[in-house]
Parts: C-alpha cells; structure tokens; sequence
C-alpha cells in the first residue's frame, strides 16, 4: 500500500480547517480538487478515512491516525523549503507577511507610500491576516512573517520547538481620547476622574482588548460607564469620539494620523489618566529559519518607524528571550 503524501497533507488540513471548504482555502485548491485528492486517497489506503453521514464532515478513527502523519509530513516539507532558501537566494522573492488593519494603517502603508522599504531593498507582500489562520500560513510557509497582538500580562501559552520564534517586540500605549470640545481637567486623575464619570463612552465588544481597558478602569475609578455606542474597531469609536458624542480608550497604534498628532482639533489625549495599561505587538517567524537578511531588514524598519511614533520598540534574535522594555 502506497500512501500519496500530498493527499496525507490535504486530508491533515481538513480536518484542521473544519471540512473541504476550509482546507480549500487553506491549500490553494478548489474545493473539488479537495474532493478528490481524499476518494483518492480513501482508495489508497483501502478503508474509510471519512464519516460523511452528518451535516460535517468527520474523520473515522484511521483517518485521524494518518491526518497526524500529514500533518508531520506537512512541517517536514515547510522546513526543506526552508532549509533550500537558507542556502539559496533568500532575499531575490518578497518577504510575505500576515497581520491586522492596525499595523497596515500606520506602519506598513506609510512606509510603503513613502518609498522607505523600496530604499531598503525590500519587496513586501501584504496578507491582512490574524489569528489562528495567520499562524496557520506561517507554519505552512505561505508567510515569512506575521503580527500578532495581546494584552501585555495576559498569560501566553508556551509551544514546543514548532513555536514561532519572537523577533520584535512593539508596546503600545492605552489612551484616553474625548472629543476636543469638552472641558475636561486633566490636571491630576482625580480631576479627570470627576469630569469623566458622568460623561457618555463609547466602548468596545464584550471580550475585546478595549473591552478589558475599559472595565479595568470602571473598577479603578469605582464607576460603571455610560455606553451610548459600542464598537468592534477602534478606529470607529475614535472616529465617533472625533464626532463628540463620546469619550473612547485606544492604543496609540490604533489612532489614524490624522487624529494622532499635536495639531488634532477634533480630539484631546488626556495626560492626566491613569496607567491604562498596554498592549503588545509581535512579530513572529518560524523557528526553523536561519536569519534572513531581508526579513531582518524589515523587523529593522518596522521597529524604527515604531520608535518614530513614540512606540517602545525591541528586535531580537533568534533564540533571544523576550525582555522587559524600558519606559521612555
């Protein structure tokens, strides 16, 4: 019995992506290709790979045996690819990355538009990606990099030698942000407690980052928050803030340009609020790659174009823990 390995691979990432469709979009291939390669492969192996009888898709116990075994041949194949690009010319394809609206916003566009990455030597390819499925690509090799983002002291959970490897770390900053309007007293948190406490919020989602800001603050200043309108992005709430209908808490990171300067008239940074607490950006790479020059030079720009935007920034290397940044 002869078993195709490629076929092992696609029946792994059905059963990773939650059925064909899924799989599909995680290969590159068809939902039919999908199809095929598994009757195929269900012949190969002479017995039932799948249990199509339910509205989803399940794999019978020999199929979850051999999705194990592609998932295995799966990451062997990422890392002789890897392993022929560390001894080939690396630099001569773009460097791909995954990552959220944020990041795009204020650091890669900016730097794209202003020609700083083609002065670099870099040719970037984009993927608005987060989550599990940007991991998912990363591991797959389909990006070089991705961004990913979490509460800073929140528990991360620690992987075996598969890992991503950390290579910068970016803090960002929680900020109270009011519409330029109101008369606010920032002189102290107990002023700016007084005039906000009444005052209309503009939050965000149960379970979001800014959803956890803000509770983290009703608890401190012993108040619950007026909502008048609850966002899932940030830049909608700045963007009502902005309206004056609403006090809002976002990252530095997360404010558009326009509205993050000195010169904003349309809304004030308070500077008297309390630590608010931050958020932390990373940059990922697989663990089986040796340094790249032209994905360090990115992690270079990114961390200073960061620095530039009042961001705490660290690169580090390969097997470099990650270590306390130093406040400004």
């Amino acid at each position: 019995m002869m078993l195709h390995p490629t076929r092992l691979v696609t029946l792994a990432a059905v059963d990773d992506h939650g059925g064909v469709v899924g799989a599909a979009a995680a290969l590159h291939l068809t939902p039919s290709a999908v199809s095929q390669q598994l009757r195929q492969l269900e012949r190969e192996a002479g017995v039932g790979l799948l249990d199509r009888s339910g509205r989803q898709i399940r794999l019978t116990e020999a199929g979850a045996r051999l999705a194990a075994r592609g998932r295995t041949i799966g990451r062997e194949v990422v890392l002789a690819a890897d392993d022929l690009a560390d001894w080939s010319d690396a630099d001569a394809r773009p460097v791909e990355i995954a990552t959220f609206q944020t990041v795009i916003c204020q650091m890669l566009a900016p730097l794209m538009g202003a020609g700083v990455l083609r002065d670099a030597g870099l040719d970037l390819r984009i993927v608005e990606l987060e989550g599990p499925p940007a991991l998912d690509a990363l591991h797959a090799g389909r990006v070089d990099v991705v961004m990913t983002e979490e509460l800073l002291g929140t528990a991360q959970p620690h992987g075996d030698r598969s890992a991503p490897v950390t290579r910068l770390v970016v803090d960002d900053r929680y900020r109270v942000i009011v519409p330029a309007g109101w008369a606010v007293d920032d002189t102290s948190p107990d002023r700016l407690r007084a005039d906000l406490v009444a005052r209309p919020w503009i939050g965000q989602v149960p379970g979001s980052a800014g959803g956890a800001m803000l509770a983290d603050l009703e608890r401190r200043w012993s108040f619950s928050a007026r909502l008048v309108h609850i966002c899932d992005e940030y830049v909608s709430a700045v963007a009502l803030a902005e309206a004056g209908l609403g006090a809002t808490l976002a990252p530095h990171l997360a404010v558009p340009a326009h509205v993050s300067g000195a010169e904003s008239r349309t809304v004030r940074f308070l500077d008297g609020a309390p630590d608010l607490g931050m958020r932390r950006v990373r940059a990922l790479c697989r663990p089986s790659r040796r340094p790249v020059a032209a994905v360090d030079r990115l992690l270079q720009v990114l961390a200073e174009r960061a620095r530039v935007m009042g961001l705490r920034a660290q690169l580090l290397g390969h097997g470099e823990s990650t270590a306390p940044l130093v406040d400004h």
